[in-house]
């Protein structure tokens, strides 16, 4: 079997192992994130305000919120609350964040979706995975194949050679 039949198993099998270990760096990196989150403290935060913030193409409304820790009250844009598209919370709307005791600038937005990321990430990189598998054994398979031809080959070469 000529290079251009085995080629797309290598490329691939390789391109999915590949993609098989970004979904799982990302994953954990997700995983370690969500993990830190145990160590912050929980608390209630109050939404002020609504600061309308323009990216490169568009602008969207964040949520402007105040907490306090220790009697010093903390007011944040809320930037790492935009999971989904969504509206702005209602002025006075009371929201749940975490918070670093070390530094209480350093605020958490948690959230559910993490979770089904992490989950979704694991998955692929599982499907990832078994699809590698299956490239490998697929190539496997033709190599031993086109190894058993030729010993064939040989042999009935041998035997017009004897004569």
């Amino acid at each position: 079997m000529d290079k251009t039949v085995k080629s797309p198993f290598i490329i691939g099998g390789i391109a999915t192992l590949i993609a098989c270990l970004l979904c799982c760096f990302t994953a954990s990196f997700m995983l370690y994130k969500d993990l830190s989150v145990n160590s912050y403290v929980q608390t209630e935060a109050i939404v002020v305000d609504h600061e309308y913030i323009t990216s490169s193409d568009e602008g969207m409304f964040y949520d402007v919120i105040q907490f306090t820790v220790d009697g010093k009250t903390y007011t944040k844009v809320a930037l790492n609350n935009r999971a989904y598209y969504r509206e702005p919370l209602n002025i006075g709307e009371t929201i749940v964040v975490y918070y670093n005791p070390d530094n209480p600038d350093d605020v958490i937005f948690k959230s559910s979706s993490h979770v089904v990321m992490i989950v979704v990430c694991y998955l692929v990189a599982a499907g990832c995975a078994v699809g590698s598998a299956f490239l490998f054994i697929k190539l496997f398979k033709i190599l031993k194949k086109e190894r058993k031809y030729n010993s064939r080959l040989n042999l009935w070469v041998k035997d017009e050679n004897d004569l």
